[in-house]
Order: structure tokens, then sequence, then C-alpha cells
């Protein structure tokens, strides 16, 4: 991964990948999933800095709640997980491949009732 700028707000190593942000968003960038052994995602500071309920997106679906998406809300921010984003994408690709509409809903049921059975 490069050195990245977003809007300025610049970037750090950090585990395996690079956190970018300022006051009002934070990014984070990997090649992969966080490990366990990965120090803090963010910083005291990181934290501190974002605004009160700012969300946190983590593009991972699984598992559903991600060491991001829980150091979100204990620093007391909304967070969101990737399944959403993931169903929004297939159903555009479907649409295009075979012209036929598919519901965002729809996919992200099905998406949960198979992770929820393969778990």
């Amino acid at each position: 991964m490069g050195n990245s700028q977003l809007d300025g707000g610049g970037c750090q190593a950090r585990g395996s990948g690079l956190v970018c942000g300022a006051p009002d968003y934070q990014c984070q960038q990997r090649r992969t999933g966080p490990t366990r052994r990965d120090p803090l995602l963010l910083s005291a500071a990181q934290w501190e800095a974002l605004p009160a309920g700012a969300l946190v997106y983590d593009i991972v679906y699984r598992p559903r709640l991600t060491r991001l998406r829980r150091d979100a809300e204990q620093h007391g921010c909304r967070s969101e997980g990737g399944l959403g984003m993931l169903a929004h994408q297939a159903a555009l690709a479907f649409r295009r491949w075979t012209g036929a509409e598919v519901s965002a809903g729809v996919l992200i049921e099905a998406a949960q009732a198979e992770l929820g059975r393969s778990a």
C-alpha cells in the first residue's frame, strides 16, 4: 500500500495496514482483515477526535461484529458492517449481467441465512 492521503488527513502504518483520517472521518485500509495480533485499529487520540455519534463503517461482513465495530460502539460511535454494500453491489451486478432486477434486501436475507448456517 502506498502512501495515500485522504483530504489532507495523512496516513500512518498500523499493523498490517494504513490508518488515515481527519477529525471528521477515519479510513482504515488493509490488504487482508485484521488479525488478533494487530495493535489497536485506532489510537485513543483518533477515537477522541471523532465527533459524537460518528459512523464507523467496516467493510468486513463476517464476523458481523468485528473488533473495529466493537471498539467504535465502546467509544460512542455508530457502526455498520459490509454486508449491505456487498448486497447492493451484487444486485447491480446481477442486473447488469442478466437484465433482471433483484432486491438488495432479498440478497441480504439470503446472505444472513447462509452466514448463520455456516458460522
